[in-house]
């Protein structure tokens, strides 16, 4: 089954290392993305899950925006989720979650 795997970075720099480690191990760089992740408003941040709220830390300097990197990963099957989820991780993500592909 297609999954799709989110890692969120505090920094760019580790994300685009995820990137590259993970095309330098087989995945196709065309089922890699990375985006800058906006905040909501106000003083709380969410992890992407509804039960969980935590007080806005200042933006670090080398990161003024205080923005999170979310870097995504299409896969195909067991073998690669295992092998991205383990790189994201390996690269410094704070959060990595993963979401099936509906089938069409």
């Amino acid at each position: 089954m297609k999954q799709t795997i989110i890692g969120i970075f505090k920094q760019e720099n580790e994300a685009r290392q995820a990137r590259e480690t993970l095309v330098q191990n087989g995945i196709d760089d065309e089922l890699i993305e990375i985006t800058s992740r906006v905040e909501p408003p106000g003083d709380r941040l969410t992890d992407g899950q509804m039960t969980s709220t935590q007080v806005q830390q200042a933006a670090p300097a080398h990161n003024p925006t205080g923005a999170e990197i979310m870097l995504s990963v299409l896969v195909n099957d067991d073998i690669d989720e295992k092998k991205v989820t383990g790189i994201i991780k390996e690269c410094g993500a704070g959060s990595i979650n993963s979401f099936p592909v509906p089938e069409q």
